[in-house]
């Protein structure tokens, strides 16, 4: 699928056309159900979803008769992805759950890697977030394990196709999070975008970065838990009402507790409201048992809220809102505090 793959459609039909000639003419049914498979790709990637189907059940016959497990996978994958494109979802469910049975009883590493993926993508569109990232999970362990000189694909790239998905299926998992609040709505976007600045400021290299990134969009899962009239009580909340609050780092974690991730993000989902001097919450950490990740998403936290309207507040300028930070710098580690002073651009405020 290299011509596919950089987009030469026209090149790879007339190759898998040939193909499945020469395939035909040599009495070689496995070579022309391959070649019938690989052509329901081009189909998929031109979105002609009929002739996709057509030839993705054509090479499944022949598979069928052949008895090769593995095969028999990669035309399953193909179905569910045209189920699922189609608006399809059970059958797309139904057709991508059969390929990674074939594919584990097969113990094809790179089938049960892909249709776990394209499984992931159909959760997103569903909305079942755990699972996708679940399955996410799983695709990544198995990408790894592939040698690309056996298997004849491209390791780093299907990586950075998978690390580009987890991103898009976190990001929008965090912005449904806030879509019913008019007072947050954005917070996660914004948290996620000036956190990288600020790793990046401290020097940190590119896997943190994506662990900030991924756990900033992540970093208020557990107020799904907390009652709607206290996260938009129009005044302070009493002792009881910010007990709850307090609590939501750690529903957080509850709510991934079955999800494994390849980036270490739940520190930074549990801890990002502990502070440097002792005071944070939930298990009042203090000073470097506050992982840099932690800290980085909980300043720009504070500051975010700080500059956004609140049903009890109006927002802070930018300005005022950093002056107010710096009143409580205590809270983080003087590097962390330098540098996302260094990463905010302020008009007409000197950078420390």
């Amino acid at each position: 699928m290299a011509s596919a793959d950089r987009a030469r459609y026209d090149e790879a039909e007339r190759y898998f056309r040939q193909s499945h000639e020469i395939a035909e003419r040599a009495g070689d049914a496995y070579l022309g159900g391959l070649c019938l498979v690989n052509h329901a790709k081009v189909h998929v990637a031109r979105e002609r979803y009929e002739d996709a189907r057509r030839d993705a059940e054509s090479a499944l016959a022949v598979f069928d008769q052949l008895g090769v497990g593995s095969a028999k996978a990669d035309a399953y994958r193909v179905l569910g992805m045209i189920y699922r494109e189609t608006g399809r979802p059970a059958l797309a469910e139904s057709r991508l759950k059969s390929a990674i049975e074939l594919a584990v009883g097969a113990a094809s590493v790179l089938n049960e890697a892909e249709a776990s993926r394209e499984l992931a993508l159909l959760y997103q569109t569903m909305g079942r977030n755990q699972e996708a990232l679940s399955l996410l999970n799983a695709a990544h362990r198995l990408f790894g394990r592939l040698d690309a000189r056996a298997h004849l694909v491209h390791v780093a790239g299907k990586m950075a196709e998978l690390e580009a998905t987890y991103l898009a299926v976190v990001r929008e998992w965090g912005q449904s999070l806030e879509s019913a609040d008019t007072y947050t709505f954005g917070h996660c976007e914004r948290v996620a975008q000036l956190s990288v600045a600020v790793a990046r400021a401290l020097g940190l290299d590119a896997d943190a970065q994506t662990t900030v990134r991924l756990g900033a969009y992540l970093h208020d899962l557990g107020k799904v838990r907390v009652p709607h009239e206290i996260l938009s009580k129009p005044g302070p909340l009493t002792r009881d009402e910010f007990e709850v609050v307090q609590m939501h780092p750690i529903w957080g974690i509850e709510l991934l507790a079955k999800v494994e991730f390849p980036w270490d993000l739940k520190p930074v989902i549990r801890w990002h409201h502990e502070r440097y001097d002792g005071t944070g919450y939930p298990d009042r950490l203090r000073g470097d048992e506050i992982p840099v990740s932690a800290q980085i998403v909980g300043i720009v936290d504070v500051y975010d809220a700080l500059t956004t309207t609140r049903p009890y507040r109006p927002a802070f300028s930018p300005a005022a809102a950093l002056a107010k930070i710096d009143q409580c710098r205590g809270h983080w580690s003087e590097a962390v505090f330098s540098a996302f002073c260094a990463a905010l651009v302020l008009p007409g405020v000197s950078r420390r």
